[in-house]
């Protein structure tokens, strides 16, 4: 019985301390055991592959555009949305800030006066994506928007 009872200590140390691996990862390793769990589900979800391959290729990708005077970085996704990521000491969080026009266009005019070399970097990159981008997405969907309105009547 003592034994059994070592037994099912270790077990639940085993246990622990596999709940707890992830924690202690390095950035790297998180975005490596990340990637191949994405891509085992996509690659074996009959239901993801066949809807990702109705979109071109381009739309299913995400662009780090560069970081802020925090060393907080900015993600780009090909519709439209503008991720934050924030380091902490034990994960990273993504935090969505932009979705429509108006919030790219705050997020330009935050770091419009910035005296930091960085900060002054990421509005650039930002006022570039907005203005050949952004802007372009808006114009298809409102295109799109105005032909169902035609379709209708």
């Amino acid at each position: 019985n003592s034994s059994d009872n070592n037994i099912s200590d270790n077990d639940s140390s085993d246990s622990e301390d596999e709940q707890h691996g992830y924690l202690k990862l390095s950035i790297d390793q998180k975005i490596e055991l990340l990637l191949n769990v994405c891509n085992y589900i996509c690659s074996n979800n009959t239901l993801i592959r066949s809807e990702t391959s109705k979109r071109p290729a381009n739309e299913n990708r995400v662009e780090q555009i560069g970081f802020d005077r925090f060393d907080n970085s900015y993600w780009y996704t090909e519709d439209k949305r503008l991720y934050k990521t924030s380091f902490g000491s034990k994960m990273n969080d993504w935090h969505v800030i932009c979705k429509t026009k108006d919030d790219w266009q705050n997020i330009i005019n935050q770091f419009e006066n910035s005296i930091s070399p960085k900060d002054n970097k990421l509005h650039s990159a930002l006022l570039n994506i907005l203005q050949n981008k952004v802007n372009a997405k808006e114009e298809v969907i409102d295109n799109r928007s105005k032909q169902r309105k035609i379709g209708k009547h």
